[in-house]
């Protein structure tokens, strides 16, 4: 559980981040805007519990299939992201077609990706174990 922790603490905002990047038109243009040091430390801030969620949702899901994990981590992430950015107030200030995707895919890709990451570990521990 430490390790699943860890990995959707750490490297969960950070490939937000880089999704986040990406959605914006690209690293150069992003990280070039001001935006970007304003940004940063926000997406941080406010994806950290959803990805906390996201890591006990898929800590019960320890036993399932890989590809069922991914699924219900991609949509945890995706519902959990998209409640605190509107809880934060982001979402009303945009219209609702374009920015309901692109914040979910802020917190779906990164959810699968921890997902991921964290089965990969565990697999490795069971090897390991006597």
């Amino acid at each position: 559980m430490k390790n699943r922790v860890m990995i959707f603490a750490l490297l969960g905002p950070v490939i937000s981040c880089v999704v986040l990047a990406a959605l914006s038109g690209g690293f150069p243009s992003f990280l070039a805007s001001s935006d970007a040091f304003v940004a940063v430390p926000i997406v941080f801030g406010v994806e950290l519990a959803p990805f906390l969620l996201c890591a006990l949702i898929d800590f019960f899901l320890e036993e399932a299939r890989w590809w069922e994990r991914l699924v219900v981590a991609a949509i945890a992430g995706f519902a959990t992201v998209f409640m605190a950015a509107w809880m934060v107030g982001d979402i009303a200030q945009h219209s609702w077609n374009s920015w309901t995707v692109q914040i979910g895919l802020i917190g779906a890709i990164p959810a699968m990706a921890c997902s991921w990451l964290a089965g990969r570990s565990s697999v490795g521990r069971a090897r390991l174990a006597p």
